[in-house]
């Protein structure tokens, strides 16, 4: 999907809410994604987009990254959740100034 992080506004508010209706979801439960980001080149960007996401996810999700690709575990999978987690990282990319414009792929 193609993302204009460029004309993206501060969701903050917005992610935190929605956190506490993906932090309801069943304890037990695991689901997991990938997240490619093409202008994320090295390491350090994407650590830097991680502690974004961190911030915005709360405890309802866990970001983490293996080299250029963002790893996110969650209680649940399904559209919603993986709507929530684009926002996320477009937030988290808005937020790093890194990029105006990226491809982002979700993988489960």
């Amino acid at each position: 999907m193609s993302v204009p992080v460029y004309e993206a506004v501060d969701a903050g508010r917005d992610l935190a809410y929605a956190a506490t209706w993906a932090g309801l979801a069943d304890p037990a439960g695991r689901a997991e994604c990938a997240v490619s980001v093409d202008a994320i080149a090295d390491p350090a960007q994407a650590a830097a987009v991680v502690a974004a996401c961190r911030e915005r996810a709360g405890e309802a999700a866990r970001f983490d990254h293996d080299g250029t690709r963002i790893l996110c575990r969650l209680r649940e999978w399904s559209l919603d959740t993986a709507i929530w987690v684009l926002e996320i990282v477009t937030d988290a990319l808005r937020v790093s100034g890194l990029v105006t414009q990226a491809q982002v792929r979700i993988e489960v």
